[in-house]
């Protein structure tokens, strides 16, 4: 429970995969932000939280903020791993990357509510990526409810073929790829 509080990771000075929570092997980790202003978040120059296999990363509320460096200024990261959002926000260059590269079961991201915004380096970078490794061909799951996307970057891409991604009805994007 942020309540309120900001979380800055410490920046390395370089490019390299630092992330300000890392939800290791099996396990589940919920980011909630119980003040009554709303205020807490997490910032970060590179991953805001990255998941591991197995492991399970529930959004509620809070802030991920990764105001960018170019390289890897990402709000979530699931390496087959699940992905539960249903509020908060996140404002990164690409908002939740879902790789499916370890011999392992698929990602699962349901977007339920919450926010996710494109900003940063290249506005042009979509919302929500899905990277599937051919060699293990896994498809990854994404599904949104709901949630508000800003009008910057696609919800969708690099969709590998067998990634199964279902859209509400009433849920509005700018592109799917």
């Amino acid at each position: 429970d942020l309540n309120g509080y900001t979380l800055t990771s410490k920046d390395k000075g370089d490019s390299t995969n630092a992330m300000a929570i890392y939800v290791n092997n099996g396990v589940e980790f919920t980011l909630a932000d119980s003040s009554a202003e709303g205020t807490g978040k997490v910032v970060s120059t590179c991953y805001g939280v990255y998941v591991k296999q197995g492991a399970t990363f529930n959004m509620t509320g809070g802030t991920l903020e990764m105001p960018g460096n170019a390289v890897y200024d990402l709000g979530v990261v699931t390496w087959n791993a699940d992905f539960n959002m249903t509020g908060g926000t996140i404002d990164a260059r690409i908002g939740v990357y879902a790789c499916d590269y370890y011999d392992a079961d698929a990602s699962n991201i349901v977007i339920d509510g919450g926010t996710v915004l494109v900003s940063g380096v290249d506005k042009d970078d979509p919302s929500v990526v899905v990277y599937n490794d051919p060699a293990y061909d896994k498809g990854a799951s994404i599904s949104v409810k709901s949630g508000s996307f800003n009008e910057l970057g696609s919800v969708f891409a690099y969709a590998a073929d067998d990634a199964v991604i279902t859209v509400a009805d009433d849920v509005v994007l700018e592109e799917t790829l």
